[in-house]
């Protein structure tokens, strides 16, 4: 499984979130995320944008593991 793919589940154990919850708002079937996970299909790259939505994270964040700064508060100098 990829780096994307990792932090995708990774946040949707989080945040308590489905198979069938992305599938639903994918249009897609659990099958197809069920696959992702498996490694037996990696066709979600276009659907990248959504996923970021769905999970309220940046593809950014699912791409690189970064966050931005913006995220962070309560830093002091």
């Amino acid at each position: 499984m990829d780096d994307f793919l990792k932090r995708m589940f990774d946040t949707m154990k989080v945040q308590e979130k489905k198979h069938k919850d992305l599938a639903d708002y994918l249009g897609i079937t659990p099958q197809r995320v069920t696959d992702w996970k498996s490694g037996r299909v990696l066709s979600y790259s276009k659907y990248m944008n959504k996923i970021a939505e769905f999970l309220g994270v940046s593809v950014d964040f699912l791409l690189t593991g970064k966050r931005p700064i913006s995220e962070f508060t309560n830093i002091s100098p």
